[in-house]
């Protein structure tokens, strides 16, 4: 499937995000979890450099993380707010 979204033969994310203009805002970074395993997929205490934290759209982000915790005004990418 030439040219489909997702192609495997698009290379790198930098070379997928040139051919395609898609994910401007995506990174490859490790996020920090505690465990980078099902089903520990919260942040550690010590993620506060974590590209997830504070990396979230205000707007488009749920008021609540998944453990019922609000979210700030910078909200954190993922299910859990650091």
């Amino acid at each position: 499937m030439e040219g489909a979204d997702g192609d495997a033969g698009a290379g790198d994310l930098a070379a997928w995000q040139a051919s395609s203009s898609l994910d401007a805002n995506s990174l490859v970074a490790d996020p920090g979890f505690t465990s980078p395993v099902f089903p520990d997929y919260d942040l550690t205490p010590g993620s506060a450099t974590s590209p997830l934290v504070g990396a979230g759209h205000p707007s488009q982000s749920a008021p609540l993380d998944l453990s019922g915790a609000a979210r700030d005004s910078s909200p954190d990418i993922g299910a859990y707010e650091y």
